[in-house]
Parts: C-alpha cells; structure tokens; sequence
C-alpha cells in the first residue's frame, strides 16, 4: 500500500504540472487563448483510462480516437499513478487498429503552435527491438512526406526524425534504448534559437541547427499524430507499429531546459524489473466460461510458477495457473463476473500485460475458435516447390488438412480457363493468347501451368474440401462474362456447386455467375461499405486483413445481413487471432500450418 501511495504522490507532484517563469513575453492568440506556461503541457497531453480510451488534458482538449480499443489493453501503474496502455504492434505491417490518433489538419491553435516551436515528451517501454533490416517503428509519430515524430530503429536508437527546411535525424545512440526498460524521450524543436535537440533519459544526445520552418505533409488528411505508430501514406492506416508500453505522451509550446527535462526523468524513473517476455499469442475472445473450467493462453516464455491475472476497474483476480511448453492455463474461479479484463501474467512481484479479453460467465463453457481456413494460392513453395496456385500446390492442400484452396482463374481467346494469379508469363498476356501458346509454359520450379478443370477434377476426390477461386478482373466486361459463363459450366458439368465459392473484383462476373449458378455462393471483393452490398445475390465479403481492422463493425454488418466473412492474409499466431476473435468466418494464409494449429486447438474446457 505504501508503495501506490508514494507512486500516486510521485506521480501528482508532476501531473499538477509546475508553473515555473513565464518566458513568453508575448501575448496569446487573442480571442481569451492562454499565455502559454512554462512546464504546461499546454498543446498535449495525452492520458489513458481503464477501458483503453485515450483523452487529452491540455487546454487544447484536442480529440483523441482510440483505433482498436478491442486490441489494446491497460494496467494501472503504481508508480505513474495512471493506466497505461499496451500496444501489440507490428514494425512489419499497415494497421487499421491498435493505435491512437491525433487529428490536427484542421486545428488551427495546434497548427500556430507547432510551428513557433516545442517540446514531445514521452516515457516508452519496447517489448523487443525491431528488424534491423526494416524502418523501425514509431513511438509518437507524425511522418508522412513530412512532420515529425519519435522512432526507435533495430540498432537501438532512440530517432527523432523532423522536417525543418529540410530533413533532419537525430539519433540517441546505439543500444541506447533498451527492450524491456522504461525510458524518458524528448525532443525539442526551437525555431527561436536555431536548434533541434534530443534527450534520453535526462540526457543530451543530439543537436542540429533548425535553419529553417516546420513542413508538414501536402495531403491534409495525413496531417495526424499517430500515438503507437506512425501514420501512414494509406489514409486511416497506422504503420511500423509499436509493441510495448507507452504511459503518456505531452507536447509544450515552451521547450523544455536541459534541468527541467533531468528533473522529469528522475520522476519518471521506473525501477529495472526483470522484462517478462512472452511472445507469439493466441486467446481466444470473447470467450464463454465457467466456474472451475480451464482458459487457455498460448504463448511462448511462460515459466513454472507464472499465474494468470485477470484486472479491470473493480480489482485483480489472479488465476490458478498450470504452465505447459507454449501455453498457460488460468482456471476459472467462481467469484469471476462477467466484464472485460486486462489479461496479464505474474513472475514474482512483477506483472506484464498480454491483452485483454472479453469474459462471458455461464455454466457451461463456450465452443473453441469457429474460423476456418483456406490456403493462399495453395499450399505453396515458391522457392523448393510445389509453385503457387500449381496442381501439385494444390495436391498439398487437400493434404493438408485444412477446408480448402485459394486461387485464381482467367480465361484465354479460345475459351480456356488458366489458374493462374497474374495473368502474365514468358512474355503471354493469359486473356490475350490461346491455350495452345499456354500449354507448355513451366513455373520456376518446373510445374506446368494448370488448367481450371484439373483443379476441380482432383478437388471432387474430396466432397468437404472446397474450391475458393477468383475470377480476376479482365479488360473488359465482355471477357468477365465470358471466364463467368466458363468457370459456371465447368462447374455445372461436375456437380461441384456445393464445393466450390467464387470471388471476384468484378461485380459483372459475380451477377452472372449468380444468373448461372444461383445457388453457388459468391463473394465481393473490394473495399465497399457493407451497406452498399445489401441490393446483391452475394453470401459474403472477402476483404483485406487491413481493411477489416479498420472497419471492424463490418464484419457484424455482414454477419447481420446473413453474409459470411473471409479476411486476407494474416501471417502470424497473434494476427490471426485477432481476426478468429473478431469472429470472421474464414482465413485465408500463407502459413497454413500456423493456421491450422490456431483454429483448432482447445481454448477453454471442463
């Protein structure tokens, strides 16, 4: 108890925000604007509440959308004396989710500010350093053409990128940010005397001359503040995302003295604890329970003695754990309610957040993960074989256990239909050339190229097993139709109807299908608002994982309209997990082993 009162008084006695001189010596904006404070975090400053909500206390109270509170997490810190979320980033991939944003496109106020000069300061926890071989990924971070923002790269540095006249880098240093340790980052950009400065932990890293004003981004709509990330040239996009902990993020109009930012880091000094670090995982939510039954976590670095804790606004409920090779077990105890939890694993006196869950109590359990999973241009190899979307690619894939086979058709001038996903090879336009020129071209790995025909002859050797195929968008409509006609009465021929699912671009292939075949179901792909799908025959929506984590209401739409929901292509455990908890129906991968371990595996039991 003594501790969560010296932590709370710690972290007040800075949070009531000192108000040292005044060194602005001119006035406000006018319009009753405020003389900026020396010490007020007068442009941000960005707090989190129990439910992963973002807010800012500032005089701006500049509006903070919170993208993917159902992938974020939050545990109160005694020492902050405030909650901090956790951020299950990916330096690797574009994002919808998982990351907070701060418009400023339109905000006048913060505009003048930032561009007289100021502070960013934050207090950063990495959960692993990035790829050296990637971009790094962003902290607090408003880079797009332009801007500004706060980056760790693999080396260890702490970047603070900005765009003053020209571009300019600083760097903290080589192994200088450590994974697993809280550190204390800022960054000053002063106009008034020609200088850019970077500061970790209370000290000087790096100084350039500021010759000349703040630019920003030409696209207005890129102009945010991506907190968690770094915003991205795909609107509403996050990008090299982060993983770990971020407890706050503030911005003055007053830079920051060298003394006052030593004084900040002793306050925010957090004591070293040894990193928990588990990775890779897999949980199922929202998850039915029940009293004494058996919730699984899937992850590596789970060590004997770790226990489960399960936390939200009403207290900490720490689990009976059993640890296993990849995974730990919290039963379920019968005082649990239902509610969403933070998710966090205990070692000792030190606690680490996972995530978060949903928890619904019954008597009896719920069932396991429902998505089902379908190969990316089959199971594939392009480097050893078999080469994509071949018939031996295919083979694999009715071995491999899972529900079916992703792939992708065009058809020739004499009416052949070609699996195939570009559409081009050995200098042949597929829709522009006869079969006869096709036959016998080979794939890198010496597959020939396949027919359509051969794919749904073996596929009728397995009545479950499913043919999920594009028809590809071809130059004209008239060519649409006619691969629709040919892939409807290659179909029909062979009974396959119920074995077969077709997707396409093209909304012309899709009704004529459906004018063939009506019984055979459809999928749209594109990026459309499910709401304008409503007039149309379709059974559902294939869409990117991207796309889908930024609109994740979607999947509901659809579900609501009776329409089912295919998302591609997650790569990793957690990825597609995410998805799986997001209850989409199908998965399609490349890493069908991965897959195929995820979705069927047991996730709650007696």
């Amino acid at each position: 108890m003594k501790k969560v009162v010296l932590g709370l008084m710690m972290a007040l006695s800075f949070f009531a925000c000192k108000k040292e001189a005044n060194t602005d010596s001119g006035s406000g904006q006018g319009g009753g604007s405020v003389v900026p404070v020396y010490g007020k975090a007068d442009i941000l400053d960005l707090m989190f509440s129990s439910d992963a909500t973002g807010l800012d206390a500032s005089s701006m109270h500049n509006p903070v959308t919170t993208n993917g509170s159902f992938v974020l997490s939050t545990w109160f810190d005694a020492k902050y004396g405030r909650y901090i979320p956790h951020f299950g980033g990916n330096a690797e991939s574009v994002v919808g989710t998982g990351y907070y944003r701060i418009d400023y496109h339109e905000n006048i106020p913060f505009l003048t500010a930032i561009q007289k000069g100021f502070t960013l300061e934050t207090v950063f926890c990495i959960d692993a350093l990035p790829s050296t071989s990637g971009d790094g990924v962003g902290v607090v971070s408003s880079l797009e053409e332009a801007g500004f923002g706060l980056w760790v790269d693999g080396n260890g540095n702490l970047c603070f990128e900005i765009f003053a006249s020209n571009q300019k880098l600083l760097k903290s240093g080589k192994n200088t940010v450590k994974a697993g340790t809280f550190h204390h980052a800022v960054a000053n950009y002063e106009p008034g005397t020609s200088k850019i400065s970077l500061y970790l932990d209370g000290e000087l890293k790096a100084t350039v001359d500021a010759d000349g004003p703040l630019t920003l981004s030409t696209v207005k709509a890129r102009r945010w503040l991506c907190v968690g990330g770094d915003c991205s040239t795909a609107l509403n996009y996050a990008q090299r995302t982060f993983k770990g902990d971020i407890p706050f993020v503030r911005m003055y109009s007053l830079p920051l003295t060298a003394r006052t930012i030593a004084e900040h880091t002793l306050t925010f000094k957090h004591d070293p604890e040894t990193p928990i670090a588990v990775s890779e995982l897999a949980y199922l939510t929202p998850c039915q329970v029940a009293s004494g039954c058996k919730y699984y976590i899937y992850g590596t670095g789970f060590k004997n003695g770790d226990a489960i804790v399960l936390s939200n606004n009403r207290g900490q409920t720490v689990c009976t754990t059993t640890v296993g090779s990849g995974y730990a077990i919290a039963t379920i105890p019968s005082s649990l309610v239902s509610g969403t939890y933070s998710l966090g694993v205990r070692r000792g006196e030190t606690t680490k957040m996972l995530g978060s869950t949903v928890l619904t109590v019954a008597s009896e359990p719920g069932a396991g993960a429902k998505t089902r999973v379908f190969a990316h241009r089959c199971v594939h190899n392009n480097t050893s074989g078999p080469y994509e979307n071949t018939l031996e690619a295919f083979k694999a894939t009715m071995n491999a256990g899972i529900l079916g086979a992703e792939f992708d058709v065009w058809i020739t001038t004499d009416g052949q239909v070609v699996v195939h996903h570009d559409g081009t090879m050995g200098g042949y336009v597929f829709e522009s050339s006869t079969w006869s020129q096709l036959k016998n071209l080979k794939m890198p790995t010496g597959e020939h190229l396949p027919l359509l025909s051969e794919f749904l002859d073996e596929g009728k050797k397995n009545s479950k097993f499913i043919c999920n195929f594009e028809i590809k968008v071809h130059t004209d409509n008239q060519r649409n139709r006619a691969c629709a006609d040919a892939v409807a009465e290659l179909i029909s021929a062979r009974g396959m109807t119920a074995q077969c699912r077709l997707m396409s671009y093209s909304e012309v292939a899709l009704d004529r299908l459906h004018e063939k075949l009506p019984t055979l179901k459809l999928d749209f792909l594109g990026t459309k608002d499910p709401n304008e799908l409503k007039t149309k025959s379709y059974n559902g929506i294939s869409y990117n994982m991207n796309l889908l984590s930024a609109h994740p209401d979607w999947i509901d739409t659809m579900h609501k309209m009776g329409w089912e929901v295919t998302t591609w292509t997650p790569a990793t455990a957690p990825e597609m997990m995410t998805f799986i908890n997001l209850g989409v129906d199908y998965i399609t991968v490349d890493q069908t082993a991965i897959a195929k371990q995820v979705t069927e595996r047991t996730y709650v039991s007696r």
